[in-house]
């Protein structure tokens, strides 16, 4: 009886410094105090990604357009794969505040076309018409032959 209670002693006093020692140098992993927000606002504005010509706009339209970070990284090389999740990560913490950010821009740019396209002579704007009518059969005989030559599973 004795021996079986000192075996149960010894067990828990195992398990009770295991639990309680303080984690060794070499077990600890470095931290970094903060992560640097690999985001830079240029001289118009516009937020652009570690440093380089693509736009805050890009990589979020293609986090929205369901792309993986790997595949945003594939499209966009030059940025580091771990600065695409740092911004995925910021955005998703900042939705509101970036979601306004986003959507001034498009305002910004839907004006700019409206005005640009005001200022369009007749000619051009029979141009435009024309393909806005050739894009749209287009799109239009792609998806009824997706409808009738592909199995469901695989429309797009």
């Amino acid at each position: 009886m004795i021996a079986g209670v000192f075996r149960a002693y010894c067990v828990y006093r195992s398990l009770y410094n295991r639990f309680n020692q303080q984690p060794k140098e070499q077990d600890m992993i470095a931290l970094p105090e903060t992560v640097a927000l690999p985001l830079k606002m240029d001289e118009h504005g516009t937020i652009r990604v570690s440093d380089t010509r693509v736009t805050l706009d890009t990589v979020i339209a293609c986090y929205h357009q369901g792309d993986s970070p790997e595949a945003i990284h594939e499209g966009f090389d030059v940025l580091p794969l771990d600065d695409i999740y740092t911004v995925i990560a910021y955005y998703l913490a900042h939705r509101v505040e970036l979601d306004a950010y986003l959507r001034r821009g498009r305002e910004e740019a839907e004006r700019l076309r409206q005005e640009w396209e005001a200022s369009y002579t007749p000619t051009q704007k029979l141009f435009n018409e024309r393909i806005g009518k050739l894009a749209e059969e287009k799109r239009r005989n792609r998806n009824e032959f997706i409808q009738w030559h592909l199995p469901p599973r695989l429309h797009f």
